[in-house]
């Protein structure tokens, strides 16, 4: 079973931050995601959490940021069942971002989330929290 936290990531506006993952991710190539990543070693959550949007966003949040919402198992197509630790984040407009990872990003809303390329379990995901 593998561990991931994955953060829903929502702007002023009430748009949502996914990551365009690119063709040589090591899953859900090509696809829409939330930002995010497995833990390493010991991690908790909240800090894989941190680290992974350090890396993708260039963005260091502290940990009173995040809110925790639940840990979902999901079926993944490439890694099987996996521990979702999902938090949330509101994106101050002052942040900028400067992508680490993924060959892109964009703000989207709810509406257009549900036209683009998502992997299943980021469908589940969307489909409750969006």
């Amino acid at each position: 079973m593998v561990s991931v936290a994955g953060v829903i990531i929502k702007n002023k506006e009430g748009e949502y931050l996914l990551q365009l993952r690119g063709k040589d991710a090591p899953t859900a190539k090509n696809q829409w995601g939330l930002f995010g990543g497995h833990m390493e070693g010991n991690e908790s959550p909240i800090e894989a959490a941190r680290r992974e949007l350090k890396e993708e966003l260039n963005l260091d949040f502290t940990q009173d940021r995040f809110i925790f919402l639940e840990m979902m198992t999901l079926e993944d197509a490439d890694e099987g069942m996996v521990h979702q630790h999902l938090f949330s984040l509101l994106l101050e407009l002052e942040e900028k971002i400067k992508l680490g990872e993924g060959e892109g990003y964009g703000c989207f809303t709810k509406k257009a989330i549900e036209l683009l390329n998502l992997p299943q379990p980021m469908s589940d995901i969307a489909a409750k929290y969006f």
